[in-house]
C-alpha cells in the first residue's frame, strides 16, 4: 500500500528550479511526438542540499500525460514541499498520493451526487405541488 510505504517520509521546504516541457524523442503508436514535463526542485536535509526531478512515485499513474498541468502547478521559483525518504534523503517526490486521497475524492463525489439528487427530487416535489395548486385553482374558477 502506498499510504504505508510513504507514511514515514519527511517533509522538506523546496523550490522549483526548472520547469518546462520538452519534446519527446519517441513517437507514439500514431507517429506523434508528445511533450514531457521537466520539473527539478532543490531542498535541504540536515544541511545537505539535494536536487530531484521526480514529481510522484513511478507507480502513481494519476499524473500520466499531464505535462502542461504539472508545469503550471510547479512554475520555476515556486516554494513547495518535497517528501523525502529518511533512509535516503536524495530520493524525493513532490506528490505522494495515498489511498486516503482517493477515498476522500470518491467521498466528495458521492456527496455531491447525493446533494444533486436531493435537489432534483425536491424541485420535482415543488413542481408537482404547483401543478396541483394550478389545477385546483382552474377547477374552482370553472364552478
Amino acid at each position: 500500500m502506498k499510504a504505508r510505504r510513504f507514511s514515514n517520509w519527511r517533509k522538506a521546504d523546496a523550490e522549483i528550479i526548472e520547469s518546462h516541457l520538452t519534446r519527446s524523442t519517441e513517437k507514439d503508436k500514431y507517429g506523434c511526438r508528445s511533450y514531457d514535463p521537466i520539473i527539478r526542485y532543490a531542498y535541504e536535509v540536515e544541511g545537505v542540499k539535494h536536487t530531484a526531478d521526480t514529481v510522484a512515485p513511478p507507480d502513481d499513474t494519476s499524473l500520466a500525460n499531464k505535462g502542461a498541468v504539472l508545469i503550471q502547478r510547479y512554475p520555476t521559483g515556486k516554494k513547495v514541499v518535497a517528501y523525502h525518504n529518511p533512509q535516503n534523503p536524495a530520493q524525493a517526490f513532490l506528490e505522494v498520493q495515498n489511498s486516503n486521497g482517493k477515498i476522500g475524492q470518491a467521498t466528495v463525489g458521492l456527496l455531491m451526487t447525493l446533494a444533486f439528487a436531493y435537489a432534483c427530487w425536491h424541485q420535482v416535489g415543488q413542481t408537482q405541488s404547483a401543478i396541483q395548486t394550478t389545477i385546483t385553482a382552474v377547477g374552482s374558477a370553472g364552478k
